[in-house]
């Protein structure tokens, strides 16, 4: 009884310890393009471009549900741990949003209000020919974060 009851505690903190652990920056060995059904034409951009690489951390925080990309208030992906959008953009400023869109478990019980209210947005400068990357993380309360990447 007390083997038994030991051994339920020591996967309890395992499964907890990994579950508060924040997200990460994936390696580039881990970071795989976001599937095409799940990235989403906003339209043409005016020349001259730019461009941003937006990745999604991995860690077990948050990793069940798809997170929505979204640029100048409209749908650009849904990503997962681990995956990239690349998007081209007219010069100028813009303004980038990541917040939960549904996915797994538990995903799915916040309203559409709840997900904007809790979503968290990053004013951006595109410059021509010029790439930049961000990365989009998960907090331990649950909530999305987008911020340039290292």
């Amino acid at each position: 009884m007390k083997i038994g009851l030991i051994a339920i505690s020591a996967l309890a903190v395992a499964l907890l310890s990994g579950c508060l652990q924040p997200t990460k920056q994936p390696r580039a060995d881990q970071i795989v393009d976001v599937s095409a059904d799940r990235l989403f034409d906003f339209g043409a951009q005016a020349d001259p471009t730019g461009s941003i690489s937006v990745v999604r951390d991995i860690g077990m925080v948050g990793s069940g549900c798809l997170l929505g990309l979204y640029i100048d208030g409209k749908p650009a992906a849904h990503l997962n741990s681990g995956e990239r959008a690349t998007i081209a953009l007219s010069v100028g400023r813009h303004v980038i949003t990541s917040r939960s869109v549904g996915g797994r478990g538990l995903c799915g019980v916040n309203s559409e209000e709840r997900q904007v209210a809790r979503s968290h947005s990053l004013e951006i400068v595109v410059d021509p020919g010029q790439s930049r990357s961000y990365r989009i993380h998960t907090v331990l309360e649950g909530e999305s974060s987008i911020e340039p990447a290292l």
